[in-house]
């Protein structure tokens, strides 16, 4: 016989076996809705792990209101990359801002993708030169992607392309 594993009010003064009442009220453990409802609560949350988990970055663009877009270039257009610390030319303004990064379900974002997703959107909004602001690493208590703010730069007389040699 099974040891009861229930609470003490729920079990009865003869054990588990010799209940007076059904196993299955007596021991919920033994019963076959508890089994049902157990392996349907584990297969949502495998359903969930399974599903929630995406290959779509997290994109924000944001346009500086007061400076006007200028035309899109193409998506594999060359935007100098300039770190937080490096000192940027002369002529170079703001233009926009943008956020690349994940929900916290995301995977492969590695690094490189994350990298490229920014200089795609600073082609697409017609960026000569991409700043980084913000690049947090992935960690273990936080995010498993890279993410990156930065701010999008029009430099008029290409002097983004002389400053240095980029990434």
């Amino acid at each position: 016989m099974l040891p009861c594993v229930g609470p003490p009010w729920r079990r009865s003064p003869g054990g588990c076996g010799d209940a007076p009442l059904p196993a299955s009220l007596v021991c919920p453990e033994r019963s076959g809705l508890y089994r049902a409802v157990l392996s349907r609560v584990a297969a949502l949350v495998a359903l969930v792990a399974v599903f929630a988990c995406t290959r779509r970055l997290q994109v924000h663009v944001i346009a500086q209101p007061d400076r006007g877009t200028p035309a899109p270039r193409p998506d594999t257009c060359e935007a100098r990359w300039y770190e937080a610390t490096e000192p940027l030319a002369a002529s170079c303004r703001e233009i926009g801002d943008v956020f690349v990064g994940d929900t916290g379900w995301t995977f492969d974002c590695a690094a490189e993708r994350v990298r490229a997703e920014v200089r795609r959107q600073a082609c697409l909004f017609g960026a000569d030169a991409v700043q980084v602001i913000h690049d947090e690493e992935p960690s273990l208590f936080g995010s498993s992607c890279e993410q990156i703010r930065a701010r999008f730069l029009r430099c008029p007389d290409g002097s983004a392309m002389h400053a240095g040699a980029g990434q």
